[in-house]
Order: structure tokens, then C-alpha cells, then sequence
């Protein structure tokens, strides 16, 4: 994935992971109540049922750590559509 340290796989479920999130699409929302796009992008993560995301994150810590992780959803989210 370019200069991403996250491997194209675990981009990619994490991109889907992402955009079936219920709050995905909601950064005007954040932007009005002067939150964060940072804020965003994790709490759009977070509102993902733990069961689906913790084996993905126990994939992805063994090689990178949040700043990789924020680096990715970045992307995820320059990206949409």
C-alpha cells in the first residue's frame, strides 16, 4: 500500500471495516460540534461491534501501532467518495 507501513490485506478489511461503520459519512456533524477529522476517523473505528474488529487489531498491532493505524484511515478517508 505505497508508503503505508499496513499490508494491502489488512487495508483493505480495514477500509471495509470502516465504511460499514454507522457513523461513516458523518464528518460534518464532527466538524460542526468542533471535533476533530482525527476524532472522526477513530470513532467511526470504535462504533465497529468488537468482535468483528479485535482479530483485524490483534493482526495489525503485532507489526504497527496507532500512528500506522491513523496513517491508514487517513487514506481511507482522503479516498472517499
Amino acid at each position: 500500500m505505497g508508503r503505508l507501513k499496513i499490508t494491502d490485506e489488512h487495508y483493505d478489511q480495514l477500509k471495509a471495516m470502516v465504511e460499514s461503520s454507522r457513523l461513516y459519512g458523518s464528518e460534518l456533524n464532527y466538524t460542526q460540534m468542533g471535533l476533530s477529522l482525527m476524532r472522526y476517523r477513530w470513532d467511526c473505528l470504535w462504533a465497529i461491534n468488537f468482535k468483528i474488529r479485535d482479530e483485524l487489531f490483534r493482526e495489525m498491532y503485532k507489526y504497527i501501532n496507532d500512528d500506522h493505524i491513523d496513517s491508514a484511515l487517513r487514506h481511507i478517508f482522503s479516498h472517499k467518495e
